[in-house]
């Protein structure tokens, strides 16, 4: 055994190797072979706007105009250098005295502090490994300068030269590097979520259910076990040994009738080995809800980082605000409709099925997005997002409320945090895939994929989802159900309000009024591509998924919820002051991942602090309060881009950025002045 192990360590080991030499290998082979075989191209393309320059050239001294006279040639030659990527730079120069006539200005170098600097160590690498297959297989050309000579009256008078960029090819390779990471990391999770739900209905719950068959047989339970009715082989297994114990209440049936045999010791046998108990349980699991769940939540993700531009595209004077508002109004209207919605989902679930909810919640989710794709206006995007928001409300509460229902009493906290997990997964991979799509295809197909996938969600849910649940009525929804006690209560409690008002809403408005509104509008004006803005929203999610277990646990083990998320709070307004002057692509990417940080330790810790601040009241409960909780935070969510749409009419992006986090740090200060003061009270009491 130690020398398969040790063979299997070194196995491993020399095919990691292996396999990293070979891409590296890879790598070098396609950059040489993509530089060599794009420079004729690229050649022909300099030849061919030198021969535009030169037409321009003869043809003004045709009509009489010294080339020294010429007016507008650097604008001209600069316009000329931004249409054409490939170009790095034009110049016209006088044949005899090599004097300079004209030449565009050096656009790349500007870029060098935006665009540049975010993946500045990716093309870098990628230069560096270019340059290495150069040296090893000897295939570059390094004619990079196109010379046109002007001439007039048979001969030469002036040149033009034409500079191709040579990291244009290794740049654009980069972008497409990124694009690809992104698309494999959100494969991966993609095939990490299938793979659990495969998992766990083949393997987990067949191999639990034999197990716990085996475990009541062999204690001396001999009636008939749960799921035998499943077609796969544990129901085969489980149904074989069915048959053996009804083979035994048979005989016993036998038995009864000899004349030698008492039947009041049979009828004790048959007690004690339960031979006529019938095994009842739960057909549905929390695998059911969750691959549905996650199909919805990343089509509906994959608009989230172009809507604001999608928004501006279709803006018209007759809209009904100014465009900066009309500019974020469909993020808050579809979280406004959403934060109504959800109390009137608890009611509908228990008049329907989850399944039905689900299914019926699809209409005006699709027909939401229909109207996105015939959108004639901004007014239009406004009401779609509107109807999709019903779609989304009552699909999203139907699956936490199947969740619920199928969980263990002791493990709905773990099932609820699996609800987290998949719409933390679904947004990551929807906002990054959504961008990329975008950038290659436009605005309005992304939403007939987003359709699609809608369509295939509500097929996963009508074939997985289970319509006979549990008899399970949540504590939301009977608290919904009473008069407005419970809301009377909780806002008499001065830390639920105190959380709800300076922690829980200020976290809502940052996230959907910075990161879903504000970080893609300002790194469009920094010229960022599609697919970069959806690279660094990505970043958020990527932050959170591992970030928040461990924020969890570390905020467990000190036992003060409430200071985690104060301090919490004031971090994530301190990370939004970093953007005060900077204008830089890379300083939105650490922002991001610093916000995305600090709302790890506010995700979970925040339920928890709400839970032990009702702990003492009568008249709600902890499920309640958290209803009210996220009830509120849409309305927070609702709130943040209409905020940072009107700060932007006044003020430019970075300012609005700084007087973001200086209330979200007043904010917190508060909530760290109330919590003191609360403390210092219950101490006086003690």
């Amino acid at each position: 055994m130690t020398i398969f192990s040790r063979f299997s360590r070194h196995f491993l080991l020399t095919m990691s190797v292996a396999m990293s030499v070979a891409a590296f290998l890879s790598v070098v082979v396609t950059l040489t072979e993509f530089n060599s075989g794009l420079n004729p191209f690229l050649l022909a393309k300099a030849r061919s706007v030198s021969e535009t320059v030169k037409q321009n050239l003869e043809y003004a001294s045709e009509i009489g105009i010294p080339f020294s006279e010429i007016r507008g040639v650097k604008k001209y030659l600069t316009d000329l250098t931004a249409e054409h990527k490939e170009i790095s730079g034009i110049s016209i120069v006088a044949v005899n005295s090599s004097v300079h006539l004209g030449e565009s200005e050096t656009l790349p170098l500007e870029r060098e502090s935006t665009e540049s600097n975010a993946i500045l160590l990716a093309q870098q690498t990628f230069d560096s490994l270019s340059k290495l297959g150069v040296f090893i297989f000897g295939s570059d050309n390094r004619k990079q300068t196109v010379l046109t000579d002007v001439v007039v009256n048979g001969a030469p008078v002036v040149q033009v030269q034409t500079t191709l960029d040579e990291e244009y090819v290794n740049s654009q390779l980069t972008s497409i590097f990124l694009d690809t990471f992104v698309l494999l990391l959100a494969a991966c999770l993609i095939a990490v979520e299938v793979v659990i739900v495969c998992v766990s209905s083949t393997i987990t719950v067949p191999l639990r259910l034999v197990e716990t068959a085996i475990v009541k047989c062999a204690g001396g339970h001999l009636g008939t076990y749960l799921g035998s009715d499943r077609k796969d082989w544990a129901g085969r297994f489980i149904a074989t040994m069915n048959r053996q114990n009804a083979k035994i209440r048979k005989t016993l049936e036998q038995l009864q009738q000899a004349k030698n045999i008492s039947r009041e010791e049979l009828r004790t046998f048959a007690k004690k080995y339960k031979l006529y108990r019938v095994e009842e349980g739960n057909k549905a699991s929390i695998a059911d809800a969750r691959i549905p769940l996650f199909v919805f939540c990343l089509a509906d993700e994959l608009q989230k980082s172009f809507l604001p531009f999608f928004s501006m595209e279709y803006y018209d004077e007759n809209d009904w605000f100014e465009k900066d508002i009309m500019t974020g109004l469909p993020i808050s209207a579809f979280m406004l409709v959403v934060a109504i919605i959800s109390p009137f989902s608890g009611q509908l679930i228990e008049r329907f099925s989850n399944k039905k909810l689900y299914l019926a919640g699809l209409v005006p989710a699709i027909g939401g997005y229909i109207f996105c794709i015939l959108a004639q206006d901004a007014t239009d995007i406004v009401i779609a997002r509107s109807i999709t928001a019903i779609g989304y409300g009552i699909i999203t509460i139907s699956c936490q409320s199947y969740i619920a229902a199928v969980a263990d009493e002791g493990s709905r906290a773990k099932a609820m945090a699996t609800y987290v997990g998949v719409t933390m997964t679904a947004t990551m991979c929807g906002t990054a895939i959504g961008a990329i799509l975008a950038d290659w295809v436009g605005y309005k197909p992304v939403f007939v994929i987003a359709i699609s996938l809608m369509v295939l969600a509500g097929i996963l849910g009508w074939r997985m989802l289970q319509n006979e649940l549990p008899s399970f009525k949540s504590d939301t929804v009977s608290t919904t159900s009473k008069a407005g006690k419970p809301l009377i209560t909780l806002i008499g409690n001065t830390q639920f309000v105190a959380i709800l008002m300076f922690c829980a809403i200020p976290t809502k408005i940052v996230l959907t009024g910075f990161l879903y509104f504000f970080v893609p509008i300002y790194l469009a004006s920094l010229d960022a591509s599609q697919s970069e803005i959806g690279r660094i929203m990505m970043a958020y999610s990527l932050i959170i998924i591992p970030i928040s277990p461990l924020a969890s646990r570390l905020s467990d083990q000190l036992g003060k919820n409430l200071s985690v998320i104060t301090y919490a709070t004031i971090a994530s307004g301190v990370a939004l002051m970093a953007l005060y002057q900077n204008t830089n692509i890379i300083a939105v990417f650490i922002v991001v991942a610093l916000v995305g940080l600090a709302h790890a330790f506010i995700k979970a810790p925040i339920m928890v602090a709400v839970m032990e601040a009702v702990e003492k009241e009568q008249q709600i409960s902890r499920t309640g309060a958290l209803s009210y909780l996220r009830m509120f935070e849409r309305v927070g969510s609702a709130a943040g881009p209409l905020i940072v749409a009107a700060l932007l009419v006044k003020q430019e992006y970075t300012t609005v950025a700084a007087l973001l986090g200086a209330a979200i740090i007043g904010s917190g200060l508060i909530m760290l002045l109330v919590s003191r003061s609360s403390k210092q009270e219950v101490q006086a009491h003690a």
